[in-house]
């Protein structure tokens, strides 16, 4: 979230300031400039509290988290091309693997190259990806770059499963 920008969202809660070191990322009112969204770094962490709800429509909480994210110095588990808010992506855990869900909302086409993250998942050897409702099968290891293509119709949604091959021995 660039400084200055204006965006849309719900004052909540007044936010009093005591410490020196608090950093005001957001505010409210033009006149005023309440505070909504501070800073706060202590040791080698930092806390961000936010006393508003951001808008969605301009898609201000997924780019403050984002932000946040890469403010710590953490690459997303699951990265695709910039579909900024056309495609959402899910990962969940399981006992033998990755489930993940793509999600099209912007009512329209894509081609998408899916990049995994196989430090921040553990990765190693070789992974079946296989599409849960349909026939797409890919295998990704370190030396294709942990990722895989696949198509996205309007408005589809698409499970794919990640395995490591040798469990399916």
């Amino acid at each position: 979230i660039n400084k200055g920008a204006n965006l849309r969202g719900d004052y909540l809660e007044k936010l009093l300031i005591k410490d020196s070191n608090v950093e005001v990322l957001a505010t409210y009112g033009w006149q005023t400039a309440l505070p909504v969204i501070t800073r706060n770094r202590y040791g080698k962490g930092t806390c961000v509290y936010l006393g508003t709800r951001p808008g969605l429509t301009e898609w201000v909480f997924p780019s403050l988290i984002k932000s946040l994210v890469l403010e710590a110095g953490l690459k997303p588990m699951v990265e695709i091309e910039e579909k900024k808010g056309e495609v959402f992506v899910g990962l969940r855990e399981r006992d033998d693997g990755y489930l993940l869900i793509l999600i099209e909302v912007a009512d329209r086409s894509h081609h998408l190259a899916v990049g995994v993250n196989a430090e921040r998942l553990g990765l190693s050897g070789q992974w079946l990806v296989s599409d849960c409702f349909g026939d797409q099968k890919a295998t990704i290891l370190n030396q294709r770059g942990w990722g895989f293509e696949t198509d996205l119709r309007a408005a589809e949604v698409k499970v794919f499963d990640l395995v490591r091959e040798d469990n399916l021995l």
